[in-house]
């Protein structure tokens, strides 16, 4: 799996905990749900930005560039989701 950071491969970096994918067929976008394990708050020296964009190869499957909409930090963790 590669998890891309405004077009920057930022896998060796992050620690994703949990991540779902949501593709629907037609009509409704796809949406990406990720908790990142962020113990010393990289995700906070990077200052994400609700429109970045984030996306996720696994396999033969691209989520394509998707656009950050909700961003949320926590003790340890940092999550977002992406439309």
């Amino acid at each position: 799996m590669n998890i891309l950071y405004n077009g920057v491969d930022i896998t060796s970096a992050v620690q994703p905990t949990v991540l779902q994918l949501t593709d629907h067929a037609g009509g409704r976008p796809d949406s990406l749900s990720v908790v990142f394990a962020d113990p010393d708050g990289l995700w906070s020296q990077w200052k994400p930005r609700k429109n970045d964009l984030l996306q996720v190869r696994t396999g033969s499957f691209d989520t394509g560039a998707m656009f950050i909409d909700h961003l949320e930090q926590g003790a340890g963790e940092f999550a977002m989701k992406a439309l």
